[in-house]
């Protein structure tokens, strides 16, 4: 994020065996839209489900939101957590900046429960 300003969706699953691997995915184009990528990803989480050899996983992307504290838009990075016993899901944000001299902070972080897609029945 530094040396781009941005990144691409990404995704990890922690494995039973509590092991954290990386989950991608990739079509051949070079600059695929975000969304196309989060649902790509979802995807191929969804198909590594089925052998059950995932409890949770989690997927990072680039968002704007507004932060409920100031009211103020702003970018966050944004996570989208589920696990395989949990009730739901959630997507957590960490609000950031990026300056002119590349340099990163980030805000207080917030969350929302979600739609669980990924184990679902």
């Amino acid at each position: 994020m530094k040396k781009y300003g941005e990144y691409y969706p990404f995704s990890f699953a922690l494995n039973n065996d509590n092991t954290v691997v990386a989950v991608g995915r990739h079509d051949g184009d070079e600059n695929p839209d975000s969304q196309v990528v989060i649902k790509g990803l979802k995807e191929v989480l969804k198909l590594e489900t089925k052998k059950n050899k995932m409890k949770g996983i989690a997927i990072f992307y680039d968002v704007k939101t507004t932060d409920p504290k100031t009211n103020q838009k702003t970018d966050a990075v944004a996570v989208f957590v589920e696990h395989k016993n949990g009730q739901g899901a959630y997507t957590f944000y960490y609000p950031y900046k990026l300056t002119d001299k590349k340099e990163l902070t980030f805000g207080d972080s917030f969350g929302s429960p979600a739609t669980r897609e990924i184990f679902t029945k």
